[in-house]
């Protein structure tokens, strides 16, 4: 049973490799990683090659190294690019094996259906580990040599891209096996991988304007309870007084009915179960950001997540951009989700 199993993944991966595709995304990985070689510190600027650019180095060599290799290795390119390429590499492996007359072969032997599904799943897995893999192993070295630090927590990018990637792979392989087509399995996952996107984007912000919709009602409570003690003072007072004062009594009253009507509108209750019915909705989904920024936090430094989020809301707020309603950090996100009487 060990033995087909084996050789059914050997001949998985045969297939794999007899592909230009395969070796297209390692050369591509490769360069990535040159790239970031390329890259230095000297004098507290980024230098690239031999030129010194005017960028000022925010970090040491060793920091910036897993900085680079977290936002732009595991984000950008395991995450986006490399991963859109692997889609396209594994989504032929189920159509072409059952419309090509293959399964009628292996399901002539003593093999199970579902051994047989599970080991074509994990041989699709195998071309996004082994891409990975070198991916890390050449940045480890990179980021040892240039930034002398040796970071094993690099290799963490494997486990992580790959069930990053299985999420992906798991609705290209349902496609597959439903249409038995290659073209329809890519693009209905790349939109699903769009929808996840989307959601996850929509229920933050959802949660953001939740929350300040929440601290906009406390205000309006708080400053209808100061215009109650107003009108209960002036209530206690002679007739006189209120006459008076019967203009600054009418201004109170008018600002009262205001609040009152901006108290109990509905604009709150509408953004807390909308945004109820999508945080639901995500959480029955797969969630690709967090699997990929678990990197993040495993390999950062708390001060160097810090300062990337200060710098961040710096430039953010320097551009006159609102852009910081949909970070990317988990940590801005739970920031996000505070008490909604907490000022910001």
């Amino acid at each position: 049973m060990i033995g087909q199993t084996l050789a059914l993944l050997h001949d998985g991966y045969r297939e794999l490799n007899s592909k230009r595709m395969f070796w297209i995304v390692l050369v591509l990985s490769g360069l990535v990683v040159l790239a970031f070689a390329c890259v230095g510190v000297k004098d507290q600027k980024l230098t690239f090659l031999w030129y010194e650019t005017a960028i000022p180095a925010l970090f040491d060599k060793a920091e910036m190294y897993k900085v680079m290799f977290s936002a732009f290795g595991i984000s950008i390119w395991l995450g986006l690019a490399a991963s859109v390429l692997a889609l396209i590499s594994t989504a032929s492996i189920f159509p072409d094996f059952i419309s090509g007359g293959s399964i009628d072969l292996y399901l002539s032997k003593p093999i199970g259906r579902l051994r047989l599904f599970l080991v074509k799943y994990l041989t699709g897995l195998l071309f996004v580990a082994l891409q990975v893999f070198v991916f890390s192993a050449l940045s480890y070295l990179v980021i040892g040599i240039r930034g002398d630090a040796w970071e094993p927590r690099i290799f963490l990018a494997v486990p992580l891209v790959v069930c990053f990637f299985s999420y992906l792979y798991a609705v290209c392989v349902l496609i597959g096996v439903v249409t038995r087509s290659t073209l329809a399995s890519v693009l209905i996952t790349v939109l699903f991988w769009f929808f996840l996107f989307c959601l996850d984007r929509g229920e933050l912000a959802l949660l953001l304007f939740t929350n300040s919709a929440r601290r906009e009602a406390s205000t309006v409570e708080r400053r209808i309870d100061f215009l109650d003690k107003r009108l209960d003072y002036f209530d206690r007072q002679t007739p006189e007084v209120r006459e008076r004062s019967q203009n600054v009594i009418d201004s109170f009253r008018q600002q009262r009915q205001e609040l009152v009507k901006q108290r109990d509108s509905k604009a709150l209750r509408n953004l807390t179960i909308a945004h109820q019915l999508t945080y639901g909705l995500k959480t029955a989904l797969p969630k690709t950001r967090e699997t990929t920024e678990f990197m993040n936090r495993s390999l950062l430094s708390p001060r160097t997540r810090e300062a990337i989020e200060s710098f961040t809301a710096y430039e953010t707020a320097r551009m006159g951009s609102r852009a910081s309603w949909a970070p990317r950090d988990g940590a801005l996100l739970a920031r996000a989700r505070v008490s909604p009487t907490t000022e910001p």
